[in-house]
């Protein structure tokens, strides 16, 4: 039996964060992979050692207003925060 698990992920932050707060972005983001990761484990637990998992890179999709402030070097260092942070959070929960 095959089983699949997507966590959505919907983000909205502004200007400002998206330049330079990265440190606050990693730190919400981690709490709610966290989360949703030990959830996720825990639903699945009774498959024993036939867990088995695949973790994609993200598509990040941006819009709004906010968007004409920002560089594209802006966007691409939030984009490889998020894959860089759900690769970690995702091997650190599914590796307990």
């Amino acid at each position: 039996m095959s089983v699949h698990a997507r966590i959505p992920v919907k983000l909205r932050i502004d200007a400002r964060t998206a330049r330079s707060g990265h440190g606050a972005l990693r730190d919400a983001l981690s709490r709610a992979l966290d989360r949703a990761l030990d959830n996720m484990v825990t639903e699945f637990s009774d498959r024993g050692s036939d867990l088995s998992y695949d973790v994609l890179v993200p598509a990040t999709k941006w819009s709004g207003e906010g968007l004409s402030g920002l560089e594209p070097e802006d966007l691409e260092a939030c984009d490889t925060l998020f894959a860089d942070l759900i690769a970690e959070r995702s091997h650190a929960a599914l590796h307990k």
